[in-house]
């Protein structure tokens, strides 16, 4: 009995370790990489695309497949056929429920993989455990799960079938959670940051810069948190999460607008925002002329709440600094596009709409309105995969007079300041006669006759907590917008 306790006790840490790790008990074949979201990586011999297994011959002899079973939790699957996997080679098979093989001569497994703590289990025709994960955690698209050369497991954010894996993500943080959502305030309050895991470290910043680790890490760009977070005015928090070996969490932010601030906004803008903007004087102030008029002033919070908010968050350095858009803005195209992060912010009182963020790119929009004597300049929001998602899918709009969703899927939203009969337009005969509505006055009478023509709404418009006036928001005319209508 004595004899025998050692082996007892080792038998469940081993059997843990093999369930675990693809670890090589007895010899011969291992699973080096699983997908079970593939949408574009690998196809089969008739074009479709299947979760895959890869298995890997280490050894310096050949090893026929003949024999060998493949079990998941549901059941288990023995290769039908001879197949020889060659020394130090990968193969790859098919887990699409099809059990057959293709014209391309891929063999098909007779289960797909689960998609959420699926165990694999790779035994010898003789029974022995080869290889086996016991949770193959769930995958993002595209992205293979599996053991790297040296042995270290996670993911693979470019699989590699039908060859070694290197680079390994051992796991992916959770976006930043705050305690308190973004909209408007009152009165001072604290925010606390949490994150899965716990472990995580946690960047923040309050000045519209990007919280990062840096490409070349020379220390954490942001404050590092370590507790709840005073906010007492307007702010826009942003968060981002990191650990070592991990993959990061995207960028939330988070603005509290405190409409105090926006009623005594200084004309002066913070430390380091410049005092000329292209070739006109900065304004940043609120205009007291119409926040104290006793005609205006008692009705103004009232009045202000009827519009929701956009708030873009951006480094100042791409608005304001030398190649900032704000001070060039006669330049045009994709040279002059910058990364920003953008929140449509909801009342309670405009219904079912939910309050979000969303990251794309922005351009400085327009004609003559693009002059540098112009103090406000609309804006192009350009929603692209390299910000993080290809478009903008959200119901922002409803049709005239049904009140039904327009389409809901945007490539491109357009930002407008009004220019022709504004109170920016340089000619006195325009400016003092502003007709904001006029424009989408006339696209409403077209869809209302039921007609084409561009949605749009007013929106509040915030840049990094600074209030920077009524805008109109609508959509692009262009091709895209005319294929969502008309296919």
């Amino acid at each position: 009995m004595i004899a025998n306790t050692p082996t007892m006790k080792l038998a469940p840490v081993l059997l843990a370790i093999v369930l675990i790790f693809p670890v090589r008990l007895f010899g011969g074949l291992v699973v080096t990489e699983v997908l079970h979201l593939n949408d574009t990586v690998l196809a089969d011999g008739e074009g479709r695309f299947s979760d895959w297994i890869e298995i890997h011959n280490p050894d310096a002899t050949p090893i026929d497949l003949l024999g060998h079973v493949l079990a998941d939790a549901d059941g288990e699957w023995v290769f039908p056929s001879s197949a020889v996997v060659p020394p130090g080679a990968y193969f790859i098979l098919f887990a699409s429920g099809r059990n057959e093989q293709d014209t391309a001569g891929h063999w098909h497994t007779d289960f797909r993989l689960g998609r959420s703590e699926e165990s694999l289990t790779l035994r010898s025709p003789s029974g022995e455990i080869l290889s086996a994960f016991e949770d193959i955690p769930e995958q993002r698209t595209d992205v293979s799960f599996g053991v790297a050369s040296n042995d270290s497991v996670g993911y693979f954010e470019k699989p590699t079938p039908g060859s070694a894996n290197n680079v390994v993500t051992l796991g992916y943080v959770g976006d930043t959670k705050f305690s308190v959502d973004r909209g408007y305030h009152r009165e001072s309050f604290e925010v606390e940051i949490t994150v899965e895991p716990a472990d995580a470290i946690i960047l923040y910043t309050v000045d519209g810069t990007d919280p990062d680790k840096g490409t070349i890490f020379t220390g954490p760009i942001g404050e590092t948190y370590s507790g709840p977070i005073e906010v007492s005015g307007t702010t826009v928090l942003k968060a981002l999460a990191y650990k070592n070996g991990w993959k990061s969490s995207n960028i939330d932010a988070q603005t509290y607008v405190f409409l105090d601030d926006v009623l005594r906004q200084p004309l002066e803008g913070p430390e380091g925002y410049p005092e000329r903007w292209g070739g006109t004087l900065a304004d940043y102030g609120m205009d007291e002329e119409v926040v104290d008029d006793p005609a205006y002033s008692p009705d103004f919070e009232e009045a202000f709440a009827a519009f929701p908010t956009l708030s873009i968050a951006m480094d100042p350095e791409d608005l304001f600094g030398g190649r900032g858009i704000y001070q060039n803005t006669l330049q045009e195209g994709p040279d002059w596009e910058r990364a920003t992060s953008v929140e449509f912010i909801f009342s309670e009182d405009e219904g079912s709409e939910k309050s979000f963020q969303v990251p794309c790119g922005i351009r400085i929009q327009g004609g003559s309105s693009r002059a540098v004597d112009i103090p406000k300049h609309s804006f192009s929001l350009r929603f692209r995969e390299q910000y993080g998602l290809g478009s903008l899918e959200y119901p922002l709009f409803k049709d005239q007079p049904s009140g039904e969703s327009a389409v809901e899927s945007f490539d491109y939203l357009q930002l407008r300041s009004g220019f022709n009969f504004a109170w920016t337009h340089r000619h006195y005969y325009q400016s003092q006669h502003a007709q904001y509505n006029r424009d989408q006055f006339v696209n409403d009478l077209y869809l209302a006759m039921g007609h084409p023509g561009v949605h749009g709404r007013w929106f509040h418009c915030f840049i990094n907590g600074l209030y920077w006036g009524i805008y109109h928001v609508h959509e692009r005319p262009d091709a895209n917008f005319m294929a969502s209508y008309f296919g």
